[in-house]
């Protein structure tokens, strides 16, 4: 089941690469996979300043320098899934495309340059002399929360998710916190098992281990930016790929499970069922998981894509 899961999420990415020409051919995005560094830059379309050099002709206004290891595979991720989730003819919005930030590549003497408009919500790739045009209507939060981490500026960026709260129940919040040790495991949910001790929630148990990261999970999952509330119905079957079990005292457990087919996390206490999109947090998840199951081909390859 892993197998044909990790096949369907590459497929889908790769197949409508360079798909009638809307999409970046499959050069662009191996620069962009295997990118060496990758530089932000917070450009001025309105102005013939250029002092401090242009992009494609635009006005740089401010260079933010080398964008951070974490941040450059986030980005490179939420590349892949924007093009997962391509629709065709996407990109014919009836606006004019003018950038707010552009993200460079560099890959030996090739350099790639994508820039983002935030009032269109679109992208596009320059490399060489072609462009590509894309819709970025699914990934337009997480970009601007990543480019925050660099560049605040409210008017450019007014929907950033400025919550203050986790919106986790109150009673699983009581019980995470409180917890003193967890379990890992990899599940293949295509296995229902009624025999408790080989399955997690009724998902059979691949791998197992205990006692990773409790303090550092327990705190990352009920930060007020893990979760957002949302209206949006996702029409895709819950399977989870990965499971973690808080234990707490008198026996008290909370489990937590993740979907990353349809980027979806479920928690269950004894008296309540959370469930969120988990989109924001989907890397850092697998980067742990990656971390304590480091032999594990299907995180591996979630991770680098």
């Amino acid at each position: 089941m892993k197998k044909l899961l990790l096949m369907a999420i590459l497929f889908s990415a790769l197949s409508c690469i360079g798909q009638d020409g809307k999409l970046p051919d499959k050069k662009t995005m191996a620069v962009i996979k295997k990118a060496e560094k990758v530089c932000l830059y917070y450009v001025n379309p309105l102005t013939e300043n250029f002092s401090r050099g242009n992009i494609q002709g635009i006005a740089i206004e401010k260079d933010f320098g080398k964008i951070n290891t974490a941040d450059k595979d986030s980005l490179i991720f939420l590349i892949y899934e924007n093009i997962s989730n391509y629709k065709k003819g996407g990109a014919n919005k009836m606006c004019a495309f003018i950038p707010d930030y552009v993200f460079q590549f560099h890959k030996g003497k090739d350099t790639i340059d994508l820039m983002v408009d935030f009032q269109c919500n679109i992208m596009e790739y320059c490399y060489e002399d072609k462009k590509y045009r894309v819709d970025i209507d699914d990934i337009d939060q997480r970009l601007k929360l990543l480019i925050s981490n660099y560049s605040f500026v409210e008017d450019i960026l007014p929907a950033i998710n400025t919550q203050t709260e986790t919106i986790i129940p109150k009673d699983i919040q009581d019980q995470l916190s409180s917890s003193d040790s967890l379990s890992w495991y990899i599940l293949d949910p295509m296995e229902q098992l009624e025999d408790i001790s080989q399955s997690f929630n009724g998902a059979l148990i691949l791998q197992q281990k205990t006692d990773v990261y409790i303090t550092q999970i327990s705190e990352f999952l009920l930060s007020p930016s893990s979760f957002s509330n949302s209206d949006l119905y996702k029409e895709c079957v819950f399977l989870p790929d990965l499971g973690i079990r808080f234990h707490g005292k008198n026996n008290q457990t909370v489990d937590v499970m993740f979907s990353f087919y349809c980027n979806e996390c479920k928690i269950i206490s004894d008296k309540t069922i959370f469930t969120a999109d988990c989109a924001k947090i989907r890397h850092q998840i697998i980067g742990y998981a990656k971390n304590v199951f480091p032999m594990d081909k299907y995180l591996r390859i979630m991770f680098n894509q």
